[in-house]
């Protein structure tokens, strides 16, 4: 699969399938989830990594932003975007989207993308056409929305 160049200066996204490459997704996710945001081990590694795509964003040469997407019957899970914090506010997080999305609208049969924002993320995902939906509720202690948004699969 091709590489993409994605928004921001010396920001790429790219999927990544080899050892080294999920395992880099991974420590970013660590760092941001169970480090920073204090989720539960158990709970950021759930045994899904093997069902997912995994998306690595670098800034220049550095790994600075993780994301996986877990394919179910023309729908396809977002989960697990993660920043490190030294390169918020730079777009790698908009770059990670886009390049998901892209992939996304472009697979045939998928259909819709979604989910499970943290509150402060809402009007991040708004901006990229997602709709929030339902009732706030808590995911490892922390406030979440289900979002939706329908895809044009190519």
């Amino acid at each position: 699969m091709a590489e993409k160049a994605a928004r921001g200066p010396g920001v790429s996204v790219r999927r990544v399938s080899d050892e080294a490459g999920i395992a880099r997704c991974l420590a970013i996710r660590e760092l941001v989830f169970i480090e920073e945001q204090a989720v539960p081990a158990e709970l950021e590694v759930d045994g899904l990594d093997p069902r997912c795509r995994h998306y690595l964003a670098t800034l220049g040469a550095e790994p600075v932003g993780a994301a996986r997407v877990l394919p179910q019957d023309g729908r396809a899970k977002i989960q697990r975007v993660a920043v490190v914090p030294a390169a918020r506010g730079q777009g790698v997080g908009l770059a990670i989207m886009q390049r998901i999305l892209d992939d996304l609208a472009h697979e045939p049969g998928m259909a819709e993308a979604w989910l499970e924002s943290q509150i402060h993320a809402v009007a991040f995902y708004e901006a990229l056409g997602f709709v929030a939906e339902g009732e706030e509720f808590l995911d490892a202690g922390i406030p979440h929305l289900t979002m939706r948004k329908k895809l044009s699969a190519g």
